[in-house]
């Protein structure tokens, strides 16, 4: 592991588990050794992580882990988060089947995410005892591999396995929702991402309105609502998400979003603060 950081706000070790929080933006760079997993828990504001050369924009309530790519995080100014270091064997053994996808989305403001999120950023406080008991840390440590385990197993459907079908489909939206920023996420270059055919994934396609091109364009949209209505992103101009979510311009962007939800993204977001204040 090769780790350079700045603004490190606590770290804590739970024997095989190792849990660091950075606040404030953090700079850091870190190759995840082929023995060990690193869970990536967005807190506030965005990291951008870059894995086999993709740029994946992790925001607020965002959960992220990789499984057979190195990644490191590019520097940010207000980034929050945290990341769980975890021994591969210790996932890998209770949940075999992740070995078939690249990577795995959660959710942090829901459970269980929320409590991994939660319990992580308590060890870390600067108030918290450090030093348990042996026993006590052997006990947290498998509380916590617990809910990491709960976790991942919440946001992948064990079942959809069985079906290489559904399990590649799956696979694949992932792959899109990571990349939604990328102005050149084409059918082609997904095809030849997952080294199938484009008439492949056509097919595992074929069923969603306009095909992939449509499930792209369809989940591009439906994030950028999110952003616009979340509160911890108002910050974030219209045109700035928009450009986060594959839109070359703001005036594009309304276009399109008028055109699939019946207002613009002014009015939604006009509406949501409408909203917040009762």
């Amino acid at each position: 592991m090769c780790e350079t950081s700045s603004r490190v706000n606590s770290h804590y070790s739970l024997g095989d588990v190792f849990i660091v929080e950075h606040t404030a933006g953090h700079n850091e760079t870190h190759l995840t050794p082929e023995d060990r997993l690193s869970l990536l828990l967005q807190v506030a504001h965005e990291s951008h992580v870059t894995c086999n050369k993709d740029i994946t924009v992790a925001n607020v309530h965002d959960g992220f882990l990789w499984l057979h790519e190195q990644s490191h995080w590019l520097p940010h100014d207000k980034s929050h988060a945290v990341r769980i270091e975890v021994p591969r064997l210790h996932i890998m053994n209770r949940l075999p089947n992740l070995e078939k996808l690249d990577a795995v989305a959660f959710s942090t403001k829901i459970v269980p995410g929320s409590l991994l999120l939660a319990m992580a950023r308590h060890f870390c406080h600067p108030d918290t005892e450090k030093g348990a008991h042996q026993v006590v840390e052997a006990r947290l440590s498998d509380h916590m591999m617990d809910l990491i385990d709960m976790t991942l197993r919440s946001s992948v459907d064990l079942a959809d396995f069985n079906d290489q079908r559904a399990w590649r489909r799956k696979r694949i939206r992932e792959h899109i929702d990571r990349n939604l920023g990328d102005l050149t996420l084409t059918p082609q270059k997904i095809a030849e991402g997952h080294k199938i055919s484009p008439r492949t994934l056509y097919q595992l396609f074929k069923d969603e309105p306009g095909a992939i091109a449509g499930w792209i364009a369809t989940r591009r949209l439906e994030k950028a609502r999110e952003a616009l209505l979340d509160p911890y992103r108002q910050h974030i101009s219209i045109a700035d998400i928009a450009r986060q979510h594959g839109f070359r311009n703001a005036a594009h962007f309304s276009r399109r979003f008028r055109s699939h939800f019946a207002l613009s993204p002014r009015e939604l977001r006009r509406e949501g603060a409408k909203d917040d204040q009762h």
